[in-house]
């Protein structure tokens, strides 16, 4: 599955915001602007990555959410099986 298709994928089964690994430093914080913008009491935030020790890198950047609940996928096809199930 190619980029275009995750997205669309994500799109298909509810995600609100989707960034890719060469978006973080330009969308990440407005992506989750908008997130947390939005009147839902919990926010959960899937991150996906082939690398634990980036995934961790991530989460604890993003730790300080306090509203957040974080899982994690380690490739884009097992992110999508994740939310198609939620």
């Amino acid at each position: 599955m190619s980029f275009p298709q995750y997205l669309e994928a994500a799109g298909e089964v509810g995600a609100d915001g989707f960034v890719t690994k060469a978006e973080l430093d330009t969308r990440l914080l407005s992506v989750i602007h908008a997130l947390f913008a939005e009147k839902k009491p919990m926010k959960n935030i899937l991150v996906v990555d082939d690398s634990r020790t980036m995934r961790k890198m991530v989460i604890a950047s993003l730790g300080r959410l306090k509203e957040a609940s974080f899982r994690e996928a380690a490739s884009g096809l097992e992110a999508i099986e994740q939310l198609a199930l939620t």
